[in-house]
């Protein structure tokens, strides 16, 4: 149980996921509903409050003004419970703005009457607190009003009422125990509190980081497929270039007959092809790889860590991976190929020149009849080679 409490307390994993505008609406939505039930929950207990005081306030009989703190403390038990059934068909923020006002009056008349220095007036900070937590962000002026309300309240019972005014004695074994119930409430009303304000604080940051996390997402990601798109392919290539790193490749991968395929048969299965291409590849390549749809019906792989003799075979693999898959709906069971150029990135090359080489190599793949793989050797890359030699005898 403490390690459950635990890991709610301190979320790790799941809660950097991306959210989408429907999911953190719906996340929202779950908060408010939960908040609700706070709030009803929160009412029912101050009824139950408003009920034991009733039942004290009926044992003072005999002493001064008992009839009037009798029919005081019933109407804020229909006061209460009125509010209560409010929250219930749908008003949980009006009833719980309502109630501290309720209260914080009900507080301040039972500090005059009955417990002129039990620190009842403590009682206030518990109910602005809980005001505060289940109110909208955006409630700036209810917030302003309550706290000036609330600190008004406080001051006067602290200052303007004289110690052992009350009808309880400040010597007297009640009011003892009435200081130590009011200690033992705030510190359930603290404890709510913090609870309810980590959950808030928590449920926010968790929408708000979900919501950064889709929109880096959907930045950086090709929403037809899922793959990534240009923007993060061309800053991983720069900082490939830029480290003179070696045994790293670019391949460019193109759906044959695309067009006419697309034409022929309509962009619902255009899509439906690229999609199943897209999916292949991303089953196919190693986390460390970059999979990305670079335009179009043409897709871009960067392979880090390889070395020329296996861009090859890990590219023939892909090949024969697309083309045994089942086929795509909608083609009537016409088969998909695609044709690949790969070109080895050289220390000094660029990013545009290692690209540009691959371009040529996949314009010889379908020279050569389509569904092929041609991978670039260096000195058919006459720039790349020339930057690399540059490096190697600068």
């Amino acid at each position: 149980m403490v390690r459950r409490g635990l890991r709610w307390w301190f979320p790790r994993g799941a809660d950097d996921d991306p959210l989408s505008p429907d999911e953190a609406a719906g996340l929202q939505d779950a908060q408010e509903q939960a908040l609700a039930r706070v709030a009803i929950a929160y009412l029912g207990s101050a009824l139950a409050a408003s009920l034991v005081m009733l039942w004290f306030v009926d044992t003072l009989a005999g002493l001064p003004h008992h009839a009037l703190l009798v029919a005081g403390t019933a109407l804020l038990n229909v006061v209460n419970a009125g509010l209560l059934v409010a929250a219930v068909r749908g008003r949980p923020r009006f009833a719980t703005m309502a109630i501290f006002f309720v209260g914080t009056i009900a507080v301040v008349v039972y500090a005059v009457t009955i417990f002129a220095d039990a620190q009842i007036h403590l009682l206030i900070i518990g109910l602005l607190f809980a005001a505060f937590v289940l109110l909208r962000p955006e409630q700036d002026l209810a917030r302003l009003v309550m706290g000036l309300f609330a600190l008004g309240a406080f001051l006067y019972v602290e200052f303007a009422i004289a110690p052992g005014t009350g009808l309880v004695p400040l010597d007297s074994e009640l009011n003892r125990d009435a200081q130590a119930g009011i200690r033992l409430a705030m510190a359930s009303h603290i404890a709510a509190d913090v609870a309810l304000m980590q959950f808030r604080f928590r449920t926010d940051r968790r929408i708000l980081t979900g919501m950064a996390r889709y929109a880096e997402l959907r930045a950086s990601t090709d929403e037809l497929t899922g793959l990534y798109n240009r923007r993060p392919v061309i800053e991983r290539l720069e900082r490939l270039a830029a480290g003179s790193a070696v045994g790293y490749a670019i391949a460019v991968v193109d759906v044959d007959e695309f067009k006419t395929i697309n034409d022929g048969l309509g962009h619902d299965v255009g899509d439906a092809l690229i999609q199943h291409v897209a999916a292949t590849m991303s089953g196919l390549f190693r986390d460390s790889d970059m999979v990305s749809r670079w335009g179009g019906d043409e897709f871009l792989v960067v392979l880090g860590g390889v070395q020329r003799g296996d861009v090859e075979p890990i590219l023939e693999r892909l090949r024969n991976a697309v083309k045994t898959d089942a086929a795509v709906s909608g083609m009537d069971g016409a088969g998909v190929t695609v044709s690949i150029g790969a070109a080895m990135g050289l220390p000094g090359s660029t990013p545009d020149e290692v690209i540009a080489a691959a371009d040529r190599a996949l314009y010889r793949a379908k020279e050569q009849g389509r569904d092929q793989v041609v991978v670039l050797e260096a000195e058919e890359c006459p720039e790349v080679a020339a930057r690399a030699r540059v490096v190697e005898n600068p």
